[in-house]
C-alpha cells in the first residue's frame, strides 16, 4: 500500500455510521489500490472532506521539505533544468497540464526565472483571475509558463464565503478553510465540472489543442475529462507524443497502440531498474543502459 493510502488509513476517523464503510474501503486500498478503492466505494460528504483535508496534509508535507531544499540548499530540480531549455528553444509561452497537487513545476519555473501562472492573482493572499481561460499577467510578459492543475492544487482553499483562495503557507491552514483538490473517487468526474476545476480544464484543453508536441511525463492516461483530447490529436496525426513512464498503464497502451508509427515515443523501464526501452511504433525498439525513464536521466540525455 503506498505512502498516501497508509497516511489516510492512520489519519482519517470515521464517525460511527461511516466505521463500516471506511473499514471496507480500507480493505480494498490493501488489495487494490487507492484509487480504485474510493472509485468502487461511496463515502460520506464527512469522509469525503478528510479524505481531502488528510491528503492535503501529507503532499503539503512534503513539498515543504523540496522547497526548503531548494531555497536553504541550493537543491535544483530536473525539470528546472528542462523547463530553462525549452524556453530558450521554444515559443515565450510554456503550457504544461498537471494532475498533481504539489507546487513542484511552479517552484521549478521560478527557479529558472520565469514567471509561472496558474489563474490566481496576487502574492500571499492570492485571488481567482477570472472565470475564463487564463493568461500570463499582464505585468509580467515576456517568456512564461501557463500552469493548469486539473485536479487542484495544495496551496487552493475555499473560505466559509465561498471564495477560492491561494494561499502562500500550504502547511497548517485554518480548519475554516477546505482544500481544493480533487482525490479519487466516484464523484471524481462531477467535482472536475465544478469551480475552479471547470475553468481550468477549459484552459487545458486550449492549451493541449495549440500544442504540436507534448510530452508526458509519468502520465497514466486514467482521466476521462483530460487525455481523449490528447488521444485525439495524436491520433489523427496533429500532434507527436513522448511518453516518459516507469512502466505503461494499459491505458497508456491502449493509446500507443492506436496511433500510426512514428507519431509516439515512449520511454519506460527495460529488464532492470537501470536499464531503458525506447520504442517508436512498428514494433521498433531499443534497449539503452541509463534509466532515462527517471526525469533527472531523461533531463540528461534531452539536453545534451
Amino acid at each position: 500500500m503506498g505512502e498516501l493510502a497508509e497516511a489516510l488509513e492512520r489519519d482519517v476517523v470515521a464517525a460511527t455510521g461511516d466505521k463500516a464503510t471506511w473499514r471496507e474501503v480500507c480493505d480494498s486500498m490493501k488489495d487494490g489500490g487507492l484509487e480504485s478503492a474510493l472509485t468502487a466505494t461511496a463515502v460520506s460528504d464527512s469522509l469525503k472532506e478528510q479524505i481531502v483535508r488528510a491528503t492535503q496534509r501529507l503532499i503539503a508535507e512534503e513539498d515543504r521539505k523540496i522547497y526548503l531544499d531548494i531555497v536553504a540548499k541550493g537543491r535544483q530540480l530536473a525539470l528546472t533544468r528542462l523547463l530553462a531549455h525549452l524556453f530558450n528553444a521554444t515559443e515565450r509561452t510554456i503550457n504544461v497540464v498537471t494532475t498533481n497537487y504539489d507546487c513542484l513545476i511552479e517552484y521549478a519555473a521560478e527557479s529558472a526565472g520565469f514567471n509561472c501562472c496558474t489563474g490566481f492573482r496576487g502574492t500571499y493572499v492570492r485571488r481567482r483571475m477570472g472565470p475564463s481561460v487564463v493568461p500570463l499577467p499582464q505585468a509580467s510578459r515576456g517568456s512564461g509558463l501557463r500552469l493548469s492543475k486539473v485536479h487542484g492544487s495544495i496551496d487552493w482553499f475555499r473560505g466559509q464565503d465561498n471564495i477560492v483562495k491561494a494561499l502562500s503557507c500550504a502547511v497548517g491552514p485554518p480548519q475554516s478553510l477546505v482544500p481544493m483538490i480533487v482525490t479519487p473517487g466516484i464523484e471524481k468526474y462531477q467535482q472536475t465540472h465544478q469551480e475552479p476545476f471547470r475553468t481550468v480544464l477549459q484552459t487545458s484543453d486550449a492549451s493541449v489543442r495549440a500544442a504540436k508536441t507534448a510530452i508526458c511525463i509519468g502520465y497514466g492516461f486514467n482521466d476521462e475529462h483530460i487525455h481523449p483530447v490528447i488521444h485525439e490529436l495524436v491520433q489523427g496525426g496533429q500532434m507527436s507524443l513522448i511518453i516518459v513512464a516507469r512502466n505503461l498503464t494499459p491505458a497508456a497502451q491502449a493509446v500507443v497502440g492506436s496511433c500510426g508509427p512514428g507519431q509516439v515515443v515512449t520511454i519506460e523501464r527495460g529488464e532492470c531498474d537501470r536499464d531503458a526501452q525506447v520504442s517508436w511504433g512498428s514494433g521498433r525498439e531499443l534497449q539503452v543502459s541509463k534509466p532515462l525513464w527517471e526525469l533527472p536521466y531523461f533531463v540528461d540525455e534531452f539536453l545534451s
